[in-house]
């Protein structure tokens, strides 16, 4: 739970995940997660999603729940995040290096009951690994150090929309892309028009088991797919 409001379960982005391969609809879910979910809940499809509340929390993005033993590569990141400074996190946003280290997202990945699983690899045209690892540094400071606590729940619920929306606290606002490109060497900028761009990529679906099954079964057959909006 965050803030009262539910986060969608990993057995729950299994079947709508399974779904989107199913339909065809991979980008409509890659550019735009929140207004996916909103259509899924509205049509009840796959079955029992029409109990998904309005707002629901589509990710949690201090990994709290991404810290059970199978998944080092999310307790890494958390331990990067909650082990550095304000300094280090802008840093690490204005280069997309920490500790003079290049660093990157985790990508998603689909898990079995047996710890198995399926990592997705990053393609253009989406917001590589590299800047995903700068937007959360970012959005870390903003919330631990800079007050700006609302961030997260805009982010959580909406994030395509919070990377550039005026109507809601931008992640990348004007002041911030200046600054970016006023940095020594210029920093890459992070590029993203929205419902354009995909925010991440799905790549191809899991070999083992049935997309069906995975998607009518209301425990998605004991998948699991673990988005982190950077598959």
């Amino acid at each position: 739970m965050a803030g009262g409001i539910p986060v969608m379960s990993e057995f729950q982005w299994a079947r709508i995940v399974a779904k989107a391969y199913l339909d065809g609809t991979t980008g409509d879910l890659e550019k735009d997660p929140k207004q996916f979910v909103d259509g899924v809940r509205r049509a009840d499809d796959p079955p029992g999603m029409k109990n998904l509340p309005d707002p629901v929390r589509l990710l949690n993005i201090d990994y709290s729940h991404y810290s059970g033993g199978r998944d080092s590569a999310a307790k890494n990141v958390l331990a990067i995040f909650q082990g550095s400074n304000s300094q280090q996190l802008q840093d690490l946003f204005h280069t997309g290096n920490f500790l003079g280290r290049p660093v990157e997202m985790p990508p998603g990945e689909w898990i079995t009951d047996d710890g198995l699983t399926r990592l997705f690899l990053q393609s253009s045209p989406a917001i590589t690994l590299t800047d995903w690892m700068r937007i959360y540094a970012y959005l870390w400071d903003q919330i631990t150090y800079q007050g700006n606590t609302k961030i997260k729940e805009h982010f959580e619920e909406d994030p395509a929309r919070t990377l550039l929306d005026p109507n809601t606290p931008p992640v990348f606002d004007d002041q911030v892309i200046a600054k970016l490109n006023a940095s020594s060497p210029p920093a890459l900028k992070i590029s993203y028009t929205y419902q354009q761009t995909p925010l991440f990529t799905l790549g191809a679906p899991p070999p083992p088991g049935t997309l069906t099954d995975i998607r009518n079964n209301q425990g998605a057959m004991g998948y699991r797919h673990r988005l982190r909006v950077t598959c």
